[in-house]
């Protein structure tokens, strides 16, 4: 896990990438990356499911007892101008926006996902807040489809355990590889399969099947011809 850690930023998931999929390409066949997306995910994580992460690590009772009681009985109301409604209880689910701790309760309710898919023999896993990317880069395309099943099913049970759900339009495929196979590649996410693409954004970086950067490269020269134009108008 790499979101809200000190030391940590999305620069090192995309090493990793670098290293352990575009780096270790086969003469033939292919790496695959699945990069899933998590519905909504700060607003709807469970209350039962940040407990559950905190009562795992051992973080002691005075700890504990503050976390439970600032997740508990709190209260909200809606304002208009200077009139506000009665105040009412919020649901017990989500982080409380705005607070510092609310990015760190929901890496904490995410860990028991992290634990179950290091149990995937064959897969690799980085997850960021709600984007959670996988891949695989051993055996034959049958096997890897299959990994990434099992690794998409894994998400998907984890997430509907604690009042989450992935959203299948944000969830894609990328076979990456000099002479990819020409199987289809089939991962079913919430009843739904996956689509394959050409190219992937991860943490604002493009991945492309070919492993080159020309799409990167077009928008920073679109970016700049841009910026360029505004500078003309000012100047």
């Amino acid at each position: 896990m790499f979101g809200f850690k000190a030391n940590l930023s999305t620069q090192d998931v995309l090493l990793q990438l670098k290293e352990e999929v575009l780096e270790t390409m086969p003469k033939a066949g292919e790496n695959v990356v699945m990069a899933l997306d998590i519905k909504g995910a700060f607003d709807n994580v469970s209350h039962a499911a940040i407990m559950a992460g905190i009562n795992n690590t051992n973080c002691g009772k005075r700890t504990h007892d503050y976390l439970r009681d600032f997740l508990s009985n709190r209260t909200a109301t809606v304002g208009l101008g200077e009139l506000r409604s009665d105040v009412f209880h919020t649901l017990c689910q989500g982080t409380p926006q705005g607070f510092v701790i609310s990015p760190v309760l929901f890496n904490v309710a995410m860990i028991g996902l992290a634990n179950r898919l290091k149990k995937i023999q064959g897969i690799q896993h980085a997850m960021y807040a709600d984007d959670v990317t996988i891949w695989t880069t051993q055996g034959s395309l049958g096997e890897k489809q299959e990994r990434l099943q099992e690794a998409a099913t894994c998400v998907e049970n984890y997430t509907k355990e604690w009042g989450l759900q992935c959203s299948t339009e944000k969830s894609e495929l990328l076979r990456i590889g000099k002479h990819p196979t020409q199987a289809t590649l089939e991962v079913t996410l919430e009843g739904q399969h996956t689509h394959e693409k050409n190219m992937i954004r991860i943490l604002g970086m493009w991945l492309q099947s070919s492993r080159k950067c020309s799409h990167t490269i077009s928008l920073l020269s679109k970016t700049a011809e841009q910026v360029g134009r505004m500078i003309n108008r000012v100047s």
